[in-house]
């Protein structure tokens, strides 16, 4: 019986090409961030290099603190204020800017009323998207779907995990925090390198929803397909 639901957030709940709504966001952050003083390309490459030390993060601190302490790093010679400022900048961005990055998404009226159905069931609903954002940007996100982190169990953000996706321990460390059976659990996911296959290895059940798919295997032969199919996939189960 499955008692525990995780869903990835961009692609999965979220209908969007992941490409596109990455071009918008640093689109949006320069608007902000140039007429301040910082160098667009130098601020791109260094949020980017930082990003990737997150993704490679070995859980000896949190992914907030080691971006931070990344991206000091890299821009440290060329930023325009302190880190201190530069920090507030970035969550004063997320508070009134991010939110025009929702033109991105497609119609979501699907993941909107499966969503809604799972969250009046009786599962324990997790929003296990990459920890590579802030808590103010995830519920900014969730807010595109009319919900907040209130209204789920728990979302993983920067500020509260020490790994990311793809790397196994994201789903060890996520289910060792909210003492989850695994044989109970299911990753949903339209991810088949970050959601399904490291999912698999802590002995997760997994969906493949490939509306927007990403790193795409013909060879994988698990569950997989549209919300409808999911719907049809649970109720199996």
């Amino acid at each position: 019986m499955i008692k525990n639901i995780l869903f990835d957030l961009d692609g999965t709940l979220l209908p969007m090409d992941n490409e596109v709504f990455l071009k918008y966001y640093f689109k949006l952050l320069l608007k902000k961030m140039v007429p301040l003083g910082y160098d667009g390309d130098a601020l791109v490459k260094d949020i980017m290099k930082a990003t990737y030390k997150v993704l490679a993060n070995d859980g000896t601190m949190t992914n907030e603190e080691r971006f931070f302490k990344e991206y000091e790093s890299y821009a440290k010679g060329h930023l325009p204020f302190d880190m201190d400022t530069t920090k507030k900048l970035f969550d004063e961005f997320y508070e009134k800017d991010f939110d025009e990055a929702k033109s991105v998404l497609s119609d979501n009226k699907n993941s909107l009323e499966f969503l809604e159905e799972i969250l009046n069931g009786d599962y324990k609903v997790i929003v296990a998207t990459s920890p590579v954002f802030p808590k103010s940007a995830v519920n900014k996100r969730l807010n595109w779907l009319g919900k907040s982190l209130e209204d789920f169990d728990y979302v993983t953000t920067y500020e509260n995990s020490t790994y990311c996706k793809p790397n196994p321990l994201y789903y060890k460390e996520l289910i060792d925090k909210l003492a989850l059976e695994a044989e109970e659990t299911i990753m949903i996911g339209n991810d088949l390198n970050d959601d399904i296959y490291p999912a698999l290895k802590n002995g997760l059940k997994v969906f493949y929803l490939n509306d927007y798919p990403i790193n795409d295997d013909p060879k994988y032969d698990g569950p997989k397909g549209s919300f409808d199919d999911l719907e049809a996939y649970l109720k199996s189960l």
